[in-house]
């Protein structure tokens, strides 16, 4: 035992003195650092065999950790793409929408001495009778005869009020009339709503007249219900009957009435001396509200 205990000890000594002898040598002379690198390129691949049991070994639970970290990341990146795409789908639908009022308001300010915004309640396009229920009344200034505008156009006129709610008839109704014009040649004439079919008819225009089908036709102001140059609808079809003095001719309005949600309520010259003229109108109507 003594003896294996001094042999430790001698070969330790040994080493120490030739460690202090290599690192004099490897300071002081140039040949001691040439044979020193030589046996490190000599060496290296002895190195690489040594140390490949523990690099295979961290670079396979490194790849179990990324793997995991991975599919961790890409749960997370899912999640926030569906929580993106939402909030993307609702900011495109808010960018519509204020396109849109911003193209009511646009609408609305033509020729208007005031207009307000109005949200649609009710709408009936059923049968003969097209109107729709907006969400003001005589508390919001409301009279009847009042015109109503959306982005597209001539929406109707109001023919109801109540306190808070007001009924509209559009100008699909075989109950309204609106004096138009058309753009192109300045030809005037009177449209009143078919009903079931969605459209309009112009009465008593001559088989000789210069009307073509997409000529589009306004507001000619003649009555005084409804302002100037708004548009009311587009020729869609004419039909000349050479022993008839009248041609059929029928044109698609261009408000969109079975589309929108909100109108604007337009308030003009005729209409503000209507109101003063007549201040009870409003209150004698109060069954729009029902």
């Amino acid at each position: 035992m003594k003896l294996h205990r001094y042999e430790s000890v001698h070969a330790l000594l040994f080493f120490v003195l030739l460690s202090i002898v290599l690192m004099a040598g490897h300071f002081y002379s140039e040949n001691v650092r040439q044979i020193a690198r030589v046996l490190s390129v000599l060496s290296a691949p002895v190195h690489l065999i040594a140390a490949s049991p523990s690099t295979v070994y961290r670079w396979f639970e490194g790849s179990l950790d990324s793997e995991d970290e991975l599919e961790l990341e890409l749960a997370e990146l899912s999640r926030k793409q569906l929580v993106l795409q939402t909030r993307l789908q609702q900011l495109k639908a808010l960018e519509s929408e204020n396109e849109r009022l911003r193209n009511l308001l646009h609408a609305g300010a033509r020729l208007a001495s005031k207009i307000q915004l109005a949200q649609l309640v009710k709408v009936n396009l059923h049968g003969h009778s097209h109107s729709v229920l907006i969400n003001r009344g005589a508390a919001d200034g409301v009279i009847i005869g009042l015109p109503v505008i959306d982005e597209g156009g001539l929406v109707g006129q109001v023919t109801r009020v109540g306190s808070v709610r007001s009924a509209v008839s559009l100008v699909t109704d075989p109950t309204q009339g609106v004096p138009v014009q058309s753009v192109r040649t300045g030809l005037r004439a009177i449209a009143f709503g078919v009903g079931g079919s969605g459209e309009l008819r112009l009465l008593y225009v001559d088989r000789n007249a210069d009307i073509r089908i997409g000529d589009l036709l306004v507001t000619s102001g003649l009555g005084g219900i409804y302002p100037s140059r708004y548009p009311v609808a587009r020729v869609s079809k004419i039909k000349r009957h050479v022993d008839e003095a009248f041609m059929a001719v029928h044109a698609m309005p261009s408000a969109r009435l079975n589309k929108g949600h909100q109108v604007v309520l337009v308030w003009h010259d005729s209409a503000e001396s209507s109101a003063e003229s007549d201040p009870a109108l409003p209150v004698a109507a109060d069954s729009a509200d029902d």
